[in-house]
C-alpha cells in the first residue's frame, strides 16, 4: 500500500465497491456491463489488486502528461523511445488517445500519447491553461526526468513514508473490516493493536472517533470519490452508491 500512487489507490477503492463487483460478475455471464459509469474503458477483475491489475481508465478522467509530436524539432529536442524505458509496459487506447503505463521499482509512469507518435520522434508537452497549470508542469518535469533517463541505471533511494499513504492504508483496512461486518472495536484492534484498545477504548473516545473517520473516508472514496485520485472532479460524474449501510457498534 505504501508504494502505490494515486491512480493505483483509485483502483483499490473502486474494486471494493459491491456495486462494481456485481457489474463485473454480470459481465462475466453476459456482455454489456456499464464500464463507462465507473470511469473505465473495460471492466477489470476486482479480485486483482493494484500490484497485478491493469485497469484501463478513460482518458477523460485520467489526468496525465500528454505528449505531442514536434514536426520541426531542434537539435536539442528529446526523442521518444518506449524500448529504452526500464520495466514492464502496457498500452491501451480509448476514443481520445493512447495511454502508456511503465512500471518500475518507483511509482508507475503514465503518459498520454497521440496515435501518430512513433519510436524516435521528437516530442513535446501540452499544458492546459488554468489554476492547475503549475501542478501539471511539476508533473511533467517528473515525467520528463524519467523519460530522459533512458537505459541509464536508476538507483533506489530510501524515501520517508508519505503520511497520506498511511491514511489511505488505514482507510482501506477499516473499509475492509466494515464491508466484512466487523464491529468498530474489532476494526480498532486490527488497526491499533489489542492492548491499546483494551486500555483506551471508550464508546465516544479517540480510538472510536478515528475508526469512524476512516470508515467514512473509505466509503466516500469507494462510492465515487476515487475520481479525485485520478485528477478529476468527482462531482461531475455519475456515482454508484453502494447499499452497504447498517449500524455497527
Amino acid at each position: 500500500m505504501l508504494r502505490l500512487d494515486a491512480v493505483c489507490l483509485a483502483w483499490e477503492y473502486l474494486r471494493r465497491n459491491p456495486d462494481y463487483v456485481r457489474d463485473w460478475s454480470v459481465a462475466e455471464l453476459c456482455a454489456g456491463a456499464p464500464a463507462t459509469a465507473w470511469g473505465l474503458v473495460a471492466l477489470e477483475d476486482p479480485f486483482q489488486d493494484a500490484r497485478c491489475a491493469q485497469p484501463m481508465w478513460q482518458s477523460t478522467h485520467l489526468d496525465v502528461p500528454a505528449l505531442v509530436v514536434v514536426d520541426d524539432p531542434s537539435p536539442s529536442s528529446s526523442t521518444f523511445s518506449v524500448w529504452a524505458m526500464p520495466g514492464p509496459r502496457s498500452l491501451w487506447r480509448d476514443a481520445t488517445r493512447l495511454t502508456l503505463t511503465v512500471v518500475t521499482f518507483s511509482l508507475p509512469l503514465r503518459i498520454g500519447m497521440p496515435a501518430d507518435l512513433s519510436d524516435g520522434d521528437a516530442y513535446g508537452y501540452v499544458i492546459a491553461p488554468g489554476p492547475c497549470a503549475q501542478k501539471h508542469w511539476r508533473h511533467i518535469q517528473a515525467c520528463d526526468a524519467r523519460l530522459r533517463s533512458g537505459r541509464q541505471q536508476l538507483q533506489v533511494r530510501a524515501q520517508p513514508v508519505d503520511r497520506r499513504l498511511l491514511v489511505h492504508m488505514r482507510s482501506l483496512q477499516a473499509l475492509d473490516g466494515f464491508l466484512a461486518g466487523a464491529s468498530h472495536r474489532e476494526i480498532a484492534c486490527a488497526l491499533f493493536g489489542v492492548s491499546r484498545v483494551t486500555n483506551d477504548w471508550q464508546p465516544d473516545g479517540d480510538l472510536r472517533a478515528q475508526v469512524r473517520f476512516l470508515i467514512r473516508r473509505g466509503r466516500a472514496l469507494m462510492r465515487g470519490g476515487y475520481f479525485a485520485l485520478l485528477g478529476s472532479d468527482p462531482s461531475v460524474f455519475t456515482r454508484r452508491v453502494s447499499r452497504d449501510g447498517g449500524k455497527r457498534t
